[in-house]
């Protein structure tokens, strides 16, 4: 649950967003990481009794935010950073890959 905990972070969030969309391979690995992580969760759905109502609530809410998270993934959501940045800013803002 750490691993997820850490991609659902909002600070996590960002940092992935950016190397997603400035590295495909990232975003293909951090895509198959999601997907793990989504089966994993919904493995301890089907093994948990049904009288465990606040552990199911809890792990579908990591659920939906990782979909979330891989949605954002996929339409490049840091498009939506880039936007808010000056054209300056945004020219600089892959600067720390050289």
């Amino acid at each position: 649950m750490e691993d997820i905990d850490q991609y659902l972070s909002k600070e996590n969030q960002e940092s992935l967003l950016k190397n997603c969309y400035y590295d495909h391979s990232f975003k293909k690995h951090t895509l198959q990481e999601i997907e793990i992580m989504t089966h994993r969760i919904n493995a301890q759905l089907m093994d948990l009794n049904e009288d465990r109502l606040i552990i199911r609530a809890e792990l579908s809410s990591k659920i939906d935010s990782l979909k979330a998270l891989k949605h954002k993934i996929l339409v490049d959501g840091y498009n939506e950073k880039l936007a808010e940045l000056s054209p300056d800013q945004r020219a600089l803002d892959d600067w720390d890959r050289f």
